[in-house]
């Protein structure tokens, strides 16, 4: 093969296998490009105090698109990357002030699911803070189960003890992370 030293066996059947690969992926017009699919839909657009008593949120156009189904909260802005995951849990925390925050989604069937987190995030380019916004997400695959896709939702409630504010809040699901 081009480019290979003499001997090297594993990185020539890992290029063979990249190639194969590659005219396989060419030949079928049925593999579909990522990510397939995207629901994104603003839950609370602006800074707002989520309370003890649980604030619900209509929503429109919310479904889930695959594996992966999020609650996201914005909390502020934090240092630029890289971060350590202890870092990031140090900014978060500062954000959370040891709340604990409770996201409960209804779908359009009447099933009420209990989102588990949280998971902390970092983004360059934030839908709230702007650059270097801090999140933490709440997901629906607690325990392995997730929400059965096309399934759509029609509410989110959010509660916080004690209570915290948020500079905003949105509903995202993607199919980006499924094996195909």
């Amino acid at each position: 093969m081009i480019g290979l030293r003499a001997g090297s066996q594993m990185q020539s059947s890992i290029v063979a296998l990249f190639i194969a690969t590659i005219l396989m992926v060419g030949c079928d017009s049925s593999i579909p490009s990522w990510p397939q699919a995207y629901s994104f839909v603003t839950v609370v657009e602006s800074e707002t105090e989520i309370p003890l008593k649980p604030l619900t949120v209509m929503l429109s156009n919310a479904s889930v698109v695959g594996s992966v189904a999020n609650v996201c909260l914005a909390l502020g802005s934090g240092t630029p990357a890289p971060h350590t995951k202890e870092q990031l849990k140090s900014e978060v925390g500062q954000f959370l002030n040891d709340s604990t925050v409770s996201v409960l989604v209804t779908t359009a069937q009447g099933e009420k699911r209990e989102f588990c987190g949280p998971a902390f995030g970092w983004t360059q380019d934030g839908k709230f803070a702007g650059e270097n916004e801090l999140s933490v997400c709440y997901r629906a695959s607690c325990s392995g189960k997730t929400i059965e896709r096309g399934t759509e939702v029609v509410s989110v409630s959010l509660s916080a003890s004690p209570p915290m504010k948020v500079l905003g809040a949105y509903w995202e699901s993607t199919n980006a992370y499924d094996m195909r």
